[in-house]
C-alpha cells in the first residue's frame, strides 16, 4: 500500500535521476535486510525509465555503475532493467544489468510491460548460477 501511495507523488515531468533511484534502492535495502524483512535467498532489483539520465547535470553514466556496484557488493542484488520507449535511455539501464547479472529490457512503445517484467522470475526459477545451468543462455 505504501509503494502504491508514493506512486501518488511521483511526477511525469522534469529530470530523470537515475544516482538518486539507486541510492533509495540500496538505503531500502539498508533498512530491510538487518530486520529480516527479506528472504536472504536472491534479491532481485527491477529498475524502469522512460526517459534519458538528466540529472544531477554533467553527472557521468560511470558514477551510477560505480555507485551500484559499491552499494550492492554487500547484497549481490540482480538488476533487472527496462528500458520504456524510443526516448529512454539504453546504455547505463543495459550495462547496470549485465554487471549483476541480470537482464536489460527495451520495451517498443505501447507493448506489453507486465509481459516483460513477469519473465524476470525465469532467471531464478533456473537455478541462478547453479553449475547445472553453466551454459544457459
Amino acid at each position: 500500500r505504501k509503494a502504491v501511495d508514493a506512486l501518488d507523488d511521483v511526477r511525469v515531468d522534469g529530470p530523470t535521476n537515475f544516482q538518486a533511484a539507486m541510492d533509495l534502492t540500496f538505503d531500502i535495502l539498508d533498512y530491510s535486510v538487518p530486520r529480516e524483512r527479506t528472504s536472504n535467498c536472491h534479491r532481485a532489483v527491477l529498475f524502469l525509465t522512460d526517459g534519458e539520465m538528466t540529472y544531477p547535470e554533467g553527472l557521468a553514466p560511470r558514477e551510477v555503475h560505480d555507485l551500484v556496484g559499491r552499494r550492492n557488493a554487500q547484497y549481490n542484488a540482480t538488476l533487472f532493467t527496462y528500458s520504456l520507449g524510443a526516448s529512454a535511455a539504453r546504455d547505463i539501464p543495459k550495462d547496470l544489468a549485465c554487471s549483476t547479472g541480470g537482464i536489460w529490457s527495451a520495451i517498443p512503445d505501447g507493448d506489453d510491460l507486465a509481459s516483460y517484467m513477469a519473465a524476470y522470475y525465469k532467471l531464478f526459477a533456473i537455478g541462478l548460477g547453479g553449475a547445472e545451468n553453466r551454459d544457459f543462455v
